[in-house]
């Protein structure tokens, strides 16, 4: 059960750091008092909806509600985009879609990238004296995004396999946490490819596994691992039927992965807490949600801007961080902005803002999202909280939701409603004009054959 206070916005006086704060030391070294030690846990594929500090009815991540049980939790976030890289680029950076350009992975064979001249929340906090290190499950379709910036340490790829790869994944963490000097700074990532398809939590945690059920698995191929796999596409594009039993079989078994990886959050904080103490700033996000039937042409997997796959948790606990949880919408792209803030450290131009004063209740305005994606006929979205549109650009129709009467996103009104359709599609467009960020172009490179073969057994390349 959840112990969070239920009013949003709750506000205990603890005031923003300001930027001054942060010595001239700090660039030569030494942990200065204005710079606490910072951990960043992004969990891919995480439904809020499916964590006990949200409410689910199954504790799949009893440890993560006691951690974050004098923390603050908001509870409408919006990731930057509907999977992984263009929601990454924007956490990375603060910045929309347009301004970042990571819509896809592969354009033309050439893999897109964060602009050269835009600042990473790890160069931000790198510049400011801290240790980087960066830990991550899966690492393929991140390799060239310009993600690996700012960090000095990296481990990276090789740590998604559920049977050697985790406990690979956590020894290196934690050696990590153990070689980090005391008096200097620490930022760590630790980035997660759980809960994924295929969904194979270890026994241990396959608490709500049914045997009675058809046993199931989804994903972009079909290797021929599993005698019963469902192709994501082939679900979506309705030329293969999820029954009742295997859907509730993939949410057991996702449910799983969440109970798995809330273990592994307790053993990294153990050893922070003993190498390091209790008193750093803990993050806890992720990328994108997951569909598990809620909408006819993405019936699984995460491929379509509604809202249950743009929905994502947020989690903080530490100084400078009041206990109680907001409501109002926010989004991952407030996440660089926020560490600046808490690290007293000046952001770069970007078009997220801190969510301390947002926590305090100084700031109510909520977020509007606008994003774009390469994949998945290549949808354009424009998110506030009283409407959603779509503009599908490749093979699909458009959709309009009117969110305030139809927050499960069930009656698309884009056929019926033409004109509010263009009117918001008119609202889009200004609004990539007024939120524009000029950068650098990204020089162009060619992905090798290997890296072209990895990327299509993934499906993130044809």
């Amino acid at each position: 059960m959840t112990r969070f206070l239920t009013r949003p916005g709750l506000a205990l006086g603890l005031g923003l750091l300001a930027a001054s704060s942060l010595g001239p030391d700090a660039l030569a070294g030494g942990k200065q008092a204005s710079q606490p030690d910072i951990l960043v846990v992004l969990w891919d594929t995480t439904r809020p909806d499916h964590l006990s500090p949200y409410g689910y009815e199954r504790d799949t991540t009893p440890f993560l509600d006691d951690l974050m049980a004098d923390g603050h939790r908001f509870d409408n976030v919006i990731a930057g985009g509907p999977w992984t890289l263009p929601s990454m680029a924007s956490m990375f950076t603060g910045l929309y879609v347009h301004n970042h350009g990571v819509s896809s992975g592969i354009a033309n064979e050439s893999p897109m990238a964060i602009p050269p001249d835009r600042t990473t929340f790890a160069e931000l906090l790198s510049g400011a004296g801290y240790r980087t290190v960066l830990v991550a499950g899966q690492w393929l379709h991140l390799k060239h995004g310009g993600f690996d910036r700012g960090w000095d340490i990296i481990h990276k790829g090789g740590m998604a396999d559920p049977n050697t790869g985790h406990a690979r994944m956590d020894d290196l963490t934690i050696q990590e946490i153990k070689a980090a000097p005391s008096d200097e700074p620490l930022l760590m990532m630790v980035h997660t490819l759980d809960p994924h398809s295929p969904y194979q939590p270890h026994p241990t945690h396959d608490l709500w596994r049914d045997d009675a059920l058809s046993e199931v698995y989804i994903g972009t191929k079909d290797n021929g691992q599993f005698d019963n796999f469902i192709v994501v596409n082939e679900a979506n594009q309705g030329t293969r039927t999820i029954s009742d039993d295997e859907m509730q079989f993939l949410v057991n078994a996702y449910d799983g992965e969440l109970h798995q990886n809330d273990a592994r959050l307790r053993k990294i904080w153990e050893t922070w807490k003993a190498e390091r103490g209790d008193d750093a700033i803990v993050i806890v996000t992720a990328d994108h949600g997951e569909a598990f039937g809620e909408h006819g042409d993405n019936v699984i997997f995460h491929e379509r801007p509604y809202d249950v796959i743009l929905r994502i948790p947020l989690l903080m606990r530490g100084p400078g961080i009041p206990n109680g949880s907001t409501d109002l919408t926010v989004s991952n792209i407030d996440i660089l902005p926020t560490l600046a803030d808490l690290a007293g450290v000046q952001a770069p131009e970007v078009n997220g803002r801190s969510l301390v004063p947002v926590m305090s209740g100084e700031d109510t305005e909520p977020s509007v999202v606008a994003g774009f994606s390469q994949w998945a006929q290549a949808p354009a979205f424009f998110r506030t909280d009283d409407v959603k549109w779509i503009d599908y650009r490749v093979g699909a129709s458009n959709v309009l939701y009117l969110l305030g009467k139809d927050p499960g996103e069930s009656d698309n009104l884009a056929s019926t409603m033409e004109t509010l359709f263009q009117n918001v599609q008119a609202s889009f467009e200004k609004f990539l004009e007024d939120h524009a960020i000029e950068a650098a172009p990204v020089e162009s490179k060619t992905l090798n054959d290997d890296e072209l073969q990895a990327l299509r057994a993934l499906g993130y390349v044809e």
